[in-house]
């Protein structure tokens, strides 16, 4: 289906919303703009309501995910039901590329935390794309090798670094992903409540909460609700490195 039909009256400024989320993706830069038009025509739309899945663990993963707009958070639970969130997936963002590629069944799930509108593109445009741009191909190996890297050290904080270290690396990499700069602070701009943080982080909801008022208590963080705000980002960044 082409992107250009498929969106109807408002195709012109859902065409410029789409390509704006390639073009200030980071994997974009130096690919060839015929990569761009081949994503654009050749993909197809998909929209996913809040709480809607995206993909289950155990399935078949025959297109990768480009994130125009919204949230995707990426989880597995365990059979004796204990949860992990392993992270989140943005605008701009591609997703699925391992089980894409290495045609092995999805080993998470993944669900919209706000409405989100997706591209998908089928493997064999992706497999094209890979042979004719360098520039794609060398983003898909980079993207790879980031996951993969991210992976070791998350396994590496949960069983290394204490509770309070492993908290401030990962509110340090919710900034990065969600930080709005405000006179305040660092406000998050996604809500989340302390259970899907806790599940993130790897601890009990009580344990975290306690964590989190200590740093509140040192006047690092300030929490609103179910919103962060970092109000000390250079102190969080010596907890995170030393502990």
């Amino acid at each position: 289906m082409d992107n250009r039909e498929a969106t109807g009256n408002g195709g012109q400024k859902r065409l410029l919303q789409i390509r704006n989320a390639i073009q200030q993706a980071e994997w974009c830069a130096g690919c060839l703009p015929d990569t761009l038009e081949a994503i654009l025509d050749q993909s197809t739309v998909r929209e996913l309501k809040r709480g809607e899945t995206l993909s289950r663990v155990g399935e078949h993963i025959d297109q990768l995910t480009l994130v125009v707009h919204g949230v995707l958070e990426v989880s597995y639970t365990a059979g004796s039901g204990r949860r992990h969130i392993a992270g989140y997936v943005t605008t701009g963002d591609l997703y699925n590329l391992v089980p894409l590629m290495d045609n092995v069944p999805a080993t998470h799930d993944t669900v919209a935390v706000c409405d989100s509108s997706t591209l998908q593109l089928s493997k064999s445009l992706v497999t094209t794309l890979i042979g004719r741009d360098a520039a794609f191909n060398s983003a898909v190996i980079v993207l790879l090798s980031q996951r993969s890297r991210r992976v070791y050290l998350s396994l590496a904080d949960s069983h290394l670094l204490p509770l309070r270290q492993r908290l401030a690396r990962i509110l340090l990499h919710l900034v990065n992903q969600f930080g709005v700069p405000r006179d305040d602070g660092i406000h998050l701009a996604m809500k989340m409540a302390q259970d899907q943080l806790a599940d993130y982080v790897g601890c009990s909801r009580p344990v975290l909460n306690r964590e989190l008022k200590l740093l509140e208590h040192d006047r690092i963080i300030l929490i609103r609700y179910s919103q962060i705000i970092v109000m000390d980002e250079p102190l969080l960044t010596s907890i995170a490195m030393d502990g």
